[in-house]
Order: structure tokens, then C-alpha cells, then sequence
């Protein structure tokens, strides 16, 4: 059974489950199933299909991070990124330097490529330069989005 779902304003999903319902009815009671939930992505920025499909996965790799931590990977790199340019962030007026709590988890990083990013193309191309230039450090090899 495969079916599309879009989530709402709460990021939950209207499930009918009259028809899911129906359709195990197919099988033996107590059958084991395999359910996966994939995120499509929709976004048309071509930075951000760049970074998520090529840099942060080879960066978050070379550093020996596996394919659940990639986010992880990425939210410490913005706030390496952003953690010690106090001026910038003021310029785009973001009022909240990112830092990393007693925890070693960081907080008030703010968003890069989400659509409401206060950040211009410039400063997204920064970012993409210094996270290929930390991926190099740790020995990847990232293409580059021309494939040169």
C-alpha cells in the first residue's frame, strides 16, 4: 500500500484509518510490516539540494558519523560557522550568537537554507566554501556542484 501524506500546521498527519484498517485486514492478526516514512523534498535552492546531497554527507562520513547523525553534523557545523562572527549575525539581525551548552549540544543556531532565512545568497556560499573546506580537512572529497 503506498499513499502520500502532507502534515499540517502541527506537523501531524490525518491518518484515514478506515482505509489502512481495510487494507491490513489482508493479512493474518499480529503480521509483522515494514513501514517507512520518507521525506520528499521540495525545496528548489539549489545551495541547499547541494549541501545536503554532496557536502554534508561526505563531511559528516570523513568525520565518522553515520547517515542518522548527518543533522547533527550540520547543526554543529552552522554554529562553528556562525559562532564567532558577532557582526555578521547583527547585520541580518539575529539576535542570538550560537553556542554550545554544559552538554556539548548546541543552541540558538540559526536556520541557513530554510526559506525564512534572514541570510542572503552571500552568506550561504560562505558557509558552503568553509563546509568544504572542513570536510577537506578531515579527507573527503567533495565534487563540486558543476562536477568538475
Amino acid at each position: 500500500m503506498n499513499f502520500r501524506a502532507k502534515t499540517d500546521q502541527n506537523r501531524e498527519i490525518d491518518w484515514n484509518l478506515d482505509a489502512i484498517n481495510a487494507y491490513l485486514k489482508r493479512w493474518k492478526p499480529e503480521t509483522y510490516l515494514d513501514v517507512e516514512i520518507t521525506r520528499r523534498v521540495t525545496s528548489k535552492d539549489p545551495m541547499r539540494r547541494y549541501y545536503f546531497a554532496e557536502v554534508n554527507p561526505k563531511m559528516s562520513e570523513s568525520m565518522g558519523y553515520e547517515q542518522h547523525e548527518y543533522m547533527d553534523v550540520h547543526k554543529a557545523a552552522k554554529g562553528t560557522f556562525f559562532q564567532h562572527q558577532e557582526e555578521l549575525l547583527k547585520k541580518y539581525k539575529v539576535t542570538k550568537v550560537p553556542h554550545m551548552d554544559r552538554l556539548g549540544i548546541w543552541r540558538d543556531v540559526p536556520s541557513l537554507f530554510a526559506d525564512d532565512s534572514p541570510f542572503p545568497v552571500k552568506v550561504k556560499k560562505q558557509f558552503l566554501d568553509w563546509a568544504v573546506r572542513r570536510a577537506g580537512e578531515h579527507g573527503a572529497y567533495v565534487e563540486s556542484p558543476n562536477g568538475d
